[in-house]
């Protein structure tokens, strides 16, 4: 029987709004929907790459949320344009791809910084969580 599973396309359409999340107020339209349309791609990617290494997360939350989330902080760091950026933060900052006085390296190091600073504390947190537990259940005693 043919049927439709719908998971996937719901996943689709989180991992790109997940991925537009962080650089919502300082990318052009154009390279918001340029952002959300990769983030789909990597959402299906990591869930291949998932099921490959038998991994299970049954509704993809960690392509969706981690590859996604990770890829949309890395882009506001390329293609947040200086104009949305003093708009909506009164800076002169702004992605790599555009010219801001020399910062434009400097934003995407520091996306880069506060990406690596998330996987570092998602992951340590749950290393010492998982290593607590036996079989799902968390030791008590």
């Amino acid at each position: 029987d043919p049927y439709l599973d719908l998971a996937p396309t719901n996943n689709g359409i989180l991992a790109g709004l997940v991925s537009i999340t962080a650089g919502c107020a300082v990318v052009d339209v154009g390279y918001a929907a340029f952002i959300g349309v990769i983030g789909g791609l990597l959402c299906n990617g990591f869930s291949a790459l998932l099921l490959k290494f038998h991994i299970d997360d049954v509704v993809d939350a960690s392509p969706v949320h981690f590859a996604c989330g990770t890829w949309g902080t890395i882009a506001a760091g390329l293609f947040a344009t200086p104009s949305n950026v003093k708009m909506s933060y009164d800076t002169g900052s702004c992605g790599l791809f555009y010219k801001c006085n020399g910062n434009g390296p400097k934003q995407f190091a520091a996306n880069l910084v506060v990406a690596l600073a998330v996987i570092a504390w998602a992951g340590g947190i749950s290393i010492i969580m998982f290593s607590y537990s036996q079989e799902g259940q968390f030791i008590t005693g």
